[in-house]
C-alpha cells in the first residue's frame, strides 16, 4: 500500500498544499484501495486525475485543513493551557502533589559548627496522588455519491465541505462548554466549576463592575485582592481575572464620572488591568472577559474568577486532539466520516490558587 504524504489540491482557484501525519496517510490509502474494490462497471472506473480517485483526494484535504484550523473564538487558550497528545487512547490520568508536613522552621535548618558531627535535620513532607478521568467526543456526518459526482463537476467544494466546518464549528463550541463549565453530572469540571474552591457570594461583588459608582468600584478592588491572596495562604498571586463578557463590554466602555482614585481619561477595563497588574507584580497578568462567565448562561448568576495561568498547575489535557476518521461506504453511494476527539476536564492541582466572586443580582 504506497502512503502519500504531501496533498496538492487545487480549491477556490488557489493551490493548497497539506502535508499529512501518518495517521492521515494510513486513512487516505485505505480509502483509495476501498474505491478501488468497488469497480462494478465503468462508470465506477474512474481512477484517474478527474476522477474519483480525485474525489476522494480532495476530500481528504478538506477535512485535514479543517480538522487543523485554530479556532480562537471562544478565548480557551487565552483561559487555559491545553495540553495535547498526552496520555492517548487511556482511561485516566495522574498527577502529584508535594506538600509541606508542618513542624519545619528556620531553627530547624541550622546547624551548630561548633559541634563535631552536627547533624542535620530531614525534611518532613508528603506526596499525594490523584486521578482524573478521559472522555471521548465523536459526531458522524453523512453524504451521498451524489454530493460526491456534483463537488467533482462543479469544481467548487459545497456541500460536503460546509458539513465539515459546520461540524467543527459545533465541536469548538462544546469544547469550550466543556472547559469554561464543565459536564452537567460534574464528573468532568470545567474552569467556572471546579469543586473545592473558596466562593464569595453577593459579598464583594454585588452588581455588575461598570454598573458600580466611582467609589464602589474603588471598595471592590480594594476587597477583592486582598481576599484572593489570604485565600491562597500569601503565598501564589493569580495571572488571570476572568470576568463575564457583558461586563466587559461595559467596563470598556465607562468612563469616570468623577475620578476618584484615578483618571478620567481612563476607562474601568483600563484601571481595573492596571490594579491587577499591580497587585499580582506581573506585567503579564490580563484580564479577561468570557460568554460563559455571563449570567445567562449560569442560572442568573454572574461568575468572577481570579486564578494562576500555569500549565504545571493548572490544564486541560487534550491526548487526542480533533481529527476527522474517513469511513469506507459499504455500497458505494452512502458515505460517513466521523470526528473523534479524546479529553479531559480541567485538571487543578492547588485550589487555594483558586477564587469564585459570585453575584446572584447582575441585572440589579
Amino acid at each position: 500500500m504506497k502512503l502519500v504524504d504531501t496533498l496538492k489540491i487545487e480549491l477556490g482557484g488557489q493551490v493548497e498544499e497539506f502535508r499529512l501525519n501518518e495517521c492521515e496517510m494510513m486513512a487516505l490509502a485505505e480509502a483509495q484501495n476501498a474505491v478501488k474494490g468497488w469497480v462494478a462497471n465503468p462508470m465506477d472506473a474512474r481512477l484517474n486525475d478527474v476522477g474519483f480517485d480525485q474525489i476522494i483526494t480532495t476530500l481528504s484535504a478538506v477535512e485535514t485543513r479543517v480538522a487543523r484550523q485554530k479556532n480562537l473564538q471562544y478565548s480557551v487558550e487565552d483561559a487555559i493551557d491545553v495540553v495535547t497528545g498526552v496520555g492517548a487512547w487511556k482511561e485516566q490520568g495522574v498527577f502529584f502533589r508535594s506538600f509541606a508536613n508542618g513542624g519545619d522552621d528556620l531553627d530547624s535548618w541550622r546547624i551548630d559548627l561548633a559541634q563535631q558531627g552536627a547533624t542535620k535535620a530531614q525534611a518532613n513532607a508528603s506526596v499525594d496522588r490523584q486521578t482524573y478521568p478521559y472522555m471521548f467526543l465523536a459526531k458522524m456526518i453523512a453524504y451521498t455519491r451524489v454530493e460526491l459526482e456534483q463537488a467533482a463537476t462543479s469544481g467548487i467544494w459545497s456541500a460536503i465541505e460546509e458539513k465539515s466546518f459546520a461540524r467543527r464549528r459545533e465541536y469548538d463550541l462544546r469544547y469550550a462548554q466543556l472547559v469554561f463549565q464543565g459536564t452537567t453530572d460534574g464528573v468532568f469540571p470545567g474552569l467556572l466549576s471546579l469543586p473545592g474552591v473558596y466562593t464569595e457570594a453577593d459579598t464583594i461583588i454585588t452588581m455588575k463592575l461598570f454598573k458600580m459608582s466611582d467609589a464602589q468600584f474603588q471598595v471592590a478592588l480594594q476587597t477583592l485582592f486582598p481576599a484572593s491572596y489570604t485565600n491562597a495562604q500569601l503565598t501564589e498571586k493569580p495571572n488571570r481575572f476572568l470576568i463575564p463578557e457583558l461586563d466587559r463590554i461595559g467596563l470598556s466602555t465607562t468612563w469616570s464620572a468623577v475620578g476618584i482614585g484615578f483618571s478620567q481619561s481612563r476607562t474601568r477595563l483600563e484601571q481595573l488591568e492596571i490594579a491587577f497588574r499591580n497587585y499580582t507584580g506581573d506585567g503579564e497578568s490580563r484580564v479577561i472577559g468570557n460568554n460563559f462567565a455571563n449570567a445567562v448562561l449560569n442560572g442568573g448568576v454572574d461568575i468572577y474568577t481570579m486564578y494562576r495561568k500555569d500549565p504545571f498547575e493548572l490544564k486541560v489535557e487534550n491526548p487526542v486532539p480533533f481529527g476527522i476518521y474517513p469511513g469506507v461506504s459499504v455500497d458505494g453511494f452512502n458515505f460517513q466520516n466521523t470526528a473523534l476527539s479524546q479529553t479531559s476536564g480541567v485538571v487543578a492541582k492547588y485550589l487555594q490558587q483558586h477564587m469564585y466572586i459570585k453575584n446572584s443580582t447582575p441585572d440589579a
